[in-house]
């Protein structure tokens, strides 16, 4: 190896991670030969042209990369490993991950023959990352979800109301029951019309999550406007169930228990 192959490769793969963090495919692709590799996600993708199709459906982020250990194979190639910590740049999650590289000399200057990337996880390196942790994230989703319906319904917006439901989610108070965006619709509408809207409050909600999935305890408390001052009208409980429909969390069922009255 010749005393500036060290700092060559070196820099090689530093211009790697920031053609990424820069969106310049172009030059990141520039980096491996024509015929190169690329394992990762459990597939292959070979030369220029399948380096481009796996960048078309990849994340966008910042790509922090350790100090690369380099083996000299002979004078004109070499092995790396190095780790990797990407901060994706849409939900700021992170992912830890191994490259392994063959690299070779060319009258350019050296590039990557073959990538293999594989992920840190509790088992340790796999060829797929663990999945990250939602659960957080989820319930403040299905929470600010069932704040969107109090606020809307108590400004008579029904029409955005509903799209919180599924396509045929169903509300139940008692016998009166809508299932569907369009009959749920006209249940608001003659349900709450202006003289009969207040303020609903949601209270002390339980979340309960099974993957995509999730069943909701809350109470309520809906006031109105008597004599000038609020006034609680009635007060009781929501059963709900979501789901998760690929980019929000939607009411399923909402079932309306009202708090019995106490004993004479």
């Amino acid at each position: 190896m010749r005393t500036d192959d060290n700092s060559e490769i070196t820099n090689l793969l530093a211009r790697y991670c920031l053609a990424l963090d820069h969106d310049d495919v172009d030059s990141w692709v520039a980096l491996f030969l024509p015929e190169a590799t690329y394992e990762v996600y459990g597939r292959t993708f070979t030369g220029h042209d399948g380096l481009r199709e796996m960048m078309a459906d990849a994340p966008g982020g910042l790509h922090l990369g350790g100090p690369p250990v380099i083996e000299l194979v002979d004078d004109d190639r070499a092995r790396t490993q190095q780790d990797l910590l990407f901060i994706d740049r849409g939900t700021g999650e992170m992912r830890s991950a191994v490259y392994d590289d063959e690299l070779v000399r060319t009258d350019a200057g050296w590039r990557i023959a073959t990538r293999r990337c594989r992920f840190i996880g509790p088992d340790g390196l796999a060829d797929h990352p663990p999945r990250p942790d939602t659960s957080l994230r989820d319930e403040l989703a299905i929470l600010r979800t069932l704040s969107a319906y109090c606020r809307l319904c108590d400004d008579g917006e029904f029409a955005a109301l509903v799209e919180h439901f599924t396509p045929d989610g169903v509300i139940a108070f008692g016998d009166d029951v809508a299932s569907g965006r369009a009959e749920l619709l006209a249940w608001f509408e003659r349900r709450q019309t202006p003289d009969r809207r207040g303020k609903h409050l949601t209270l002390n909600p339980i979340v309960e999550l099974t993957g995509r999935r999730a069943h909701v305890v809350s109470d309520f408390v809906f006031l109105r406007v008597v004599g000038g001052a609020p006034k609680p009208m009635i007060a009781g409980r929501y059963l709900d169930d979501l789901s998760y429909d690929g980019s929000r969390w939607l009411i399923e069922r909402r079932d309306i228990t009202l708090m019995p009255s106490a004993p004479a």
